[in-house]
């Protein structure tokens, strides 16, 4: 069954998810695409500029997202694909940038 979708960015906050998932199935969607690129952001790196979130390991991720889960089911939203932050790889960047979107935000964000 088709459902409607709609990205997370600037909708689901990490202070309280629920309330995102809530207007957003208020609002008719269905479905969202679980938006990772606020975690780090794009024009930060292309100014060379890296957080630490990615550092985290897997299953710290995985506890710092459970209440955007039981949110999400909570309201009968479905997350039917996770937007990793982009870009994968910037060829201006200095090489810790690229090592770092290699080595920890896509492998986590994956």
């Amino acid at each position: 069954m088709l459902g409607i979708g709609v990205q997370t960015q600037n909708a689901v906050t990490d202070d309280n998810p629920f309330i995102g998932f809530e207007r957003l199935k208020k609002a008719g969607f269905t479905n969202c695409d679980f938006s990772l690129n606020g975690y780090l952001k794009n024009t930060n790196l292309y100014q060379n500029e890296l957080n630490q979130f990615f550092n985290q390991s897997t299953e710290e991720l995985c506890e710092y997202f459970r209440p955007h889960k039981e949110a999400a089911k909570a309201n009968g939203i479905g997350i039917n694909q996770m937007h990793m932050p982009y870009p994968a790889y910037i060829p201006t960047a200095k090489d810790e940038v690229n090592e770092y979107l290699w080595e920890k935000m896509i492998p986590k964000s994956m």
